[in-house]
């Protein structure tokens, strides 16, 4: 999980390398980060494809620019701790 002091942004960005069905991804959460918690996916494709799990709307595109941005500085190492976890 990435807090706030780590990113500069409000919220908590969480990633992990468990591989489910779906590609590598990020999750935005605005508060606490947890199991039915609402938060905002973003994928590290080219581009990001966003998917709103329960925010506001209007929350989500707030959320949405900084959240791409953020990824678009860190998508390589965002990449390699996805495929190769902290190894």
């Amino acid at each position: 999980n990435f807090s706030s002091r780590r990113t500069g942004l409000d919220g908590v960005i969480c990633t992990s390398t468990l591989q489910g069905s779906h590609g590598p991804r990020v999750k935005w959460f605005p508060g606490r980060p947890g199991g039915d918690a609402a938060c905002l996916v973003v994928t590290l494709e080219d581009p990001p494809r966003l998917i709103n799990q329960g925010l506001q709307p209007r929350q989500a595109r707030q959320a949405a620019d900084v959240v791409v941005a953020w990824l678009e500085l860190n998508r390589t190492a965002l990449r390699s701790y996805w495929n190769h976890g902290l190894g």
